[in-house]
């Protein structure tokens, strides 16, 4: 290898792998991590050389040995570098590929159930197991959270009315408030 490709390889770690900044090309860093370590003779020589763990070294190195399909599909931002980790450790090279198509988009949380279960029942329909995950997880509902300032007084009086009705203080403040809006 020559020193001009080592230095840029090394470069591309560093930026990537050296702070906590989101990863630009996820198998562009993997190729990397797999052609240094070969370079330096293991992934834990280069995991010393850039001061990270060998464990994030393996797990881009893993990355490389998916097949094409998975890797357009993190191409693509479809799969994220755990959820590719965790496909990587199912053994059969066909599965891999049908969970892959299956998790891409999924949450996280989502890809990494279906993953287990892939891995413990592979000759079970995981598309089934699929619509299981997404609509036992129904609709979330979203807050916004607010700061109000309250005068001790008034706060005081809202909690001792809202233990008298065995509520906490801020359902009894969303029920006064949704009782105002609704006159």
């Amino acid at each position: 290898m020559k020193k001009n490709e080592e230095e840029t390889l090394l470069a591309k770690l560093y930026l990537n792998l050296g702070t906590r900044r989101k990863k630009d090309n996820l198998l562009e860093i993997s190729e990397a991590c797999k052609i240094l370590s070969k370079h330096y003779g293991s992934q834990k020589s280069l995991a010393k050389k850039i001061g990270v763990s060998s464990e994030i070294i393996r797990g881009f190195v893993s990355i490389t040995e998916l097949p094409n399909e998975i890797k357009t599909l993190i191409k693509k931002k479809k799969i994220h570098f755990d959820t590719a980790q965790r496909i990587h450790r199912i053994n059969d090279k066909e599965l891999q590929i049908k969970v892959a198509n299956l998790v891409a988009g999924m949450s996280s949380d989502n890809a990494k159930q279906l993953i287990q279960y892939a891995r413990r029942h592979p000759h079970e329909s995981l598309e089934n197991i699929k619509k299981r995950l997404i609509t036992s997880r129904g609709q979330k509902e979203k807050y916004t959270v607010m700061i109000l300032p309250l005068p001790d007084e008034l706060y005081s009086s809202l909690s001792n009315h809202a233990k008298n009705k065995e509520k906490s203080t801020e359902k009894l403040i969303i029920e006064i408030l949704e009782n105002w809006i609704n006159k």
